[in-house]
């Protein structure tokens, strides 16, 4: 299942900062998605940088479906993950990724 490449459905952030959830979807036809969930594995509160965040919906004509983009990459970062994509880049300060290891550079 290839979750990077998909397109951002939702973005849940909770006040106590336990986790960092994106929706992505997995196949456009179907309107399958998933979660993708960084956290810190001890459940201490993570650390999320935004940086040039750009958050709007976009149509996709050939799907009919509204999105906040395509995550186009999940990197490694000293201490994290740094996510790219239409929407901007997010750096996740945290342990843990539910990504699987092959989707990650």
């Amino acid at each position: 299942m290839q979750i990077v490449g998909g397109y951002l459905l939702s973005l849940e952030l909770p006040q106590n900062r336990a986790h960092l959830t994106l929706n992505v979807t997995v196949d456009d036809a179907r309107f399958n998605s998933v979660n993708v969930k960084f956290s810190n594995r001890d459940g201490s509160p993570i650390r999320v940088e935004m940086n040039h965040l750009s958050i709007s919906l976009i149509h996709h004509p050939e799907s009919d479906l509204a999105t906040m983009g395509e995550l186009e990459e999940v990197y490694r970062i000293d201490g994290g993950f740094g996510l790219w994509g239409d929407f901007g880049t997010v750096v996740v300060y945290c342990d843990d990724c539910s990504l699987p290891e092959s989707q990650i550079r």
